[in-house]
């Protein structure tokens, strides 16, 4: 058996990719699914070239509004993780209220948050905080209730944690 090198390694995202493309490529040119589902590579490629600056644009807005959303999610995202663990009735009155929160599709609730808030900016930024907020509420709720309680203790022993 042949033995992979560092450099063959580097070589098999490339590989990988263009073997999607050329799949990609194939259905497209055969018809298998319409081309107003799944447009082919080229044609992609195309609109690109010739739209780049309107996509560009718009690229700018979703970045901002991606931006915005993703601070907010992570502030109450951490600082509910936070409340929650300090305090275990908050916790026991919350947690359930927000894993049943996940179950409502974020398809569902677009449509409202855009009658609710309009068209602006705001329905999509709530949307990426309703989506950010969840894994990262859980996740640092669970990293706060995994510390070793004896570590808290012997950082407080030693005097670095207050």
């Amino acid at each position: 058996m042949k033995k992979l090198t560092n450099t063959s390694i580097n070589f098999l995202p490339i590989v990988a990719v263009l073997l999607i493309l050329a799949i990609w490529q194939a259905i497209s040119f055969f018809q298998i699914i319409p081309e107003f589902l799944l447009p082919s590579p080229l044609s992609v490629l195309e609109v690109f070239k010739s739209d780049y600056s309107a996509l560009f644009s718009n690229s700018l807005v979703t970045l901002i509004e991606a931006f915005w959303g993703l601070c907010f999610g992570v502030l109450l995202g951490v600082g509910l993780a936070l409340i929650m663990d300090l305090f275990h009735p908050i916790y026991k009155a919350l947690y359930p209220l927000l894993v049943i929160t996940q179950t409502i599709p974020t398809v569902a609730i677009a449509p409202l948050l855009i009658l609710w808030f309009g068209y602006g900016i705001l329905p999509k930024v709530v949307l990426v905080v309703a989506t950010t907020f969840f894994p990262i509420a859980v996740g640092m709720l669970d990293a706060f209730r995994s510390t070793d309680k004896d570590l808290i203790t012997l950082m407080r022993t030693l005097g670095q944690y207050t």
